[in-house]
């Protein structure tokens, strides 16, 4: 019988309310029965064939479906998902009284179905349109801290999204994900797409600076030969020919300005090579 109730389970999907309701009765039934294995499978039948569902839950279902689910927390002796489960009962099907031999009157769990409260928690705003929670259509709200079912109907006339929540919705998993945004497209040869700028193109960057670089050794090698034409003269000129003070100073404006210029040629040529290996 568990093999067949496994089976079931896998087959479910699509399933109605109809088929929701005849799946929650045999779970009760075995209940029941105290068929603990068979409990277990029928009732996991249930929380796995709520998700398929193809047509809006009523009330009365989503009544039975959270009843489900509290008794499958108090076989586990999960107390908080016991009192999740029955406080969403409760709102569902407030006028519906629970089957005392399911919750039988001075037991432990009918004191927690007592504190149970329906209204007790949080509740959040819906995003958009078009859903039912709990069964009940147009729901602008859903509970944070009790279990729901909610589902957000196709505008097309399709099958609606359902989400089952032990403890409260989340409104992550209900939000829409935004669509990705689409990469910008490359430049492409012969397109209307504007080129990459100039200073963004390593070829184009690497040959500036080689120019560059030999610029500026033209320009060391004319000063430091400049430097070495003043040197000379200033060393043959004699007493005869007075202070040559300025054959001095440019000399060494010559010389600077000329080692300047290859230290930069040797900068501009190592970024050239740099740049060109991207």
């Amino acid at each position: 019988m568990l093999i067949l109730l496994s089976v079931a389970a896998a087959l479910a999907c699509p399933a109605t309310t109809a088929s929701l309701d005849h799946d929650i009765a045999e779970a009760t039934a075995r209940y029941l029965a105290l068929d603990l294995d068979g409990f277990d499978a029928a009732s996991s039948a249930v929380l796995a064939e709520a998700t398929c569902l193809v047509e809006p839950a009523s009330p009365a279902t989503a009544a039975g479906l959270h009843r489900t689910r509290a008794l499958r927390a108090w076989v586990a002796r999960d107390t908080p998902g016991i009192l999740a489960a029955l406080a969403a009962m409760r709102a569902a099907a407030p006028e519906t009284p629970i089957d005392p031999r399911l919750v039988p009157p001075g037991s432990r769990l009918h004191e927690v179905y007592e504190a149970a409260r329906p209204d007790a928690g949080r509740m959040a705003a819906l995003p958009g349109g078009g859903w039912v929670v709990d069964g009940r259509p147009d729901a602008l709200l859903a509970p944070l801290a009790r279990a729901t079912l909610v589902q957000h109907l196709d505008p097309g006339g399709g099958a609606p999204e359902t989400w089952y929540f032990p403890v409260g919705a989340d409104l992550d998993q209900l939000a829409p994900t935004p669509a990705p945004l689409a990469p910008e497209p490359l430049p492409v040869a012969g397109s209307q797409v504007a080129a990459l700028p100039t200073t963004l193109r390593p070829a184009h960057t690497s040959r500036t600076l080689a120019i560059g670089s030999g610029a500026a050794l033209l320009v060391g090698a004319a000063s430091l030969l400049a430097a070495a034409t003043t040197r000379a003269e200033y060393l043959a000129s004699g007493p005869e020919d007075g202070p040559r003070e300025d054959l001095y100073a440019l000399n060494i404006a010559t010389g600077t300005a000329g080692l300047a210029g290859c230290t930069a040629a040797v900068g501009l040529f190592a970024g050239a090579v740099w740049v060109g290996q991207w």
